[in-house]
């Protein structure tokens, strides 16, 4: 040959490698490589320890029963686990559609907050959602409204999700 090294090809031109290290720092580092020879591609990536925790909601009915005379509200308080320093909006849905013993949003109650979310402030562990009875002369059997904690990428479920109140 030329005298100059080259590379040595160990089962042909394909090269591909995997590595991990635990740095001094206590980051992992992972880097790997693979292609050809003549064009070759490499990637690293660091891992700083694992993701904080989520926190964890829960919801409970803290005053389960209403009367349409106006004299009780229903008080849904839903709680998180875990830091407060930062506000935290989480997603709930109203059971509510006036199927049979079911109460219907606008007819039988309305809701202090929006219907479909509630923000928890910076400091504090939790949040009401007040549902006030309508007011009617018409007398009705009870009927049952049901709050349930939705999906959301900034918490948890916890256990109970789910939280029934009677009007």
């Amino acid at each position: 040959g030329s005298g100059g090294r080259h590379p040595a090809q160990i089962g042909g031109p394909n090269v591909s490698g995997n590595a991990a290290a635990l740095a001094p720092d206590g980051r992992i580092v992972i880097a790997g490589a693979g292609g050809y020879l003549s064009n070759p591609r490499f990637a690293v990536a660091r891992f700083h320890g694992d993701a904080p925790a989520l926190p964890t909601i829960t919801v409970a009915a803290t005053d389960a029963a209403a009367d349409e005379s106006g004299a009780n509200d229903l008080q849904f308080t839903l709680t998180r686990s875990g830091p407060t320093d930062q506000p935290l909006t989480v997603v709930f849905r109203l059971q509510n559609d006036g199927a049979a013993g079911q109460a219907t949003l606008g007819t039988d109650f309305l809701v202090s907050s929006s219907a479909t979310q509630i923000t928890i402030p910076a400091g504090a562990a939790t949040a009401e959602i007040t549902v006030t009875p309508v007011l009617d002369a018409e007398h009705e059997s009870d009927e049952l409204l049901t709050v349930e904690i939705m999906a959301g990428p900034a918490y948890a479920i916890g256990l109970p999700y789910i939280a029934d109140g009677t009007i």
